[in-house]
């Protein structure tokens, strides 16, 4: 099923990329047509591909990532808005806003739940415990080291006892 989906993208992450610039473009068309509604008719049939795309793909990195264009558009057209005076002091406040809200939803684990609200876990299915002992590994032999290459690949007894032990973690 998700092969299938990915085709020549080669990852479920381009093919969500692909999927948010359909659906940023196309939702960018529909709001600045706004006489124009045979256009806004003609847009919503690749915004609703891109939608099924995305969701089908689930790329929860796209998900966030489209999340946050739109929040910098509707934040730029917010500012364009406002009066000359006003848009740099706004401008400060909200990066000051978002600087002290992010340690902050860290230290309440917000993270964790945005995780689940995606269909992920904290660990990215195991991803950051194999990423922490390949950093560990790695750490060994910090001059030249084994390589990515001749890592994480199947029938390095290294990966290959890691994989095992997160199976049995996960599993």
């Amino acid at each position: 099923h998700t092969q299938a989906l990915v085709g020549l993208f080669g990852s479920k992450n381009v093919v969500g990329f692909f999927a948010e610039l359909g659906i940023f473009v196309s939702a960018i068309s529909i709001l600045s047509s706004r006489t124009r509604w045979r256009q806004c008719l003609r847009e919503t049939i690749p915004l609703a591909i891109s939608i099924v795309c995305l969701f089908m793909c689930k790329s929860a990195t796209s998900l966030v990532s489209l999340a946050a264009v739109f929040a910098c558009y509707w934040g730029v057209h917010f500012l364009r808005k406002l009066p000359a005076k006003f848009r740099g002091i706004c401008t400060v406040a909200a990066v000051f806003l978002i600087a002290a809200a992010l340690p902050l939803c860290m230290s309440l684990g917000l993270q964790d739940a945005g995780l689940s609200l995606l269909g992920k876990d904290s660990t990215l299915t195991g991803r950051t415990y194999l990423w922490s002992q390949g950093l560990k590994i790695g750490l060994q032999h910090p001059l030249l080291g084994h390589g990515f290459s001749a890592f994480w690949v199947q029938g390095r007894p290294e990966a290959e006892s890691l994989w095992r032990s997160e199976e049995r973690r996960v599993g």
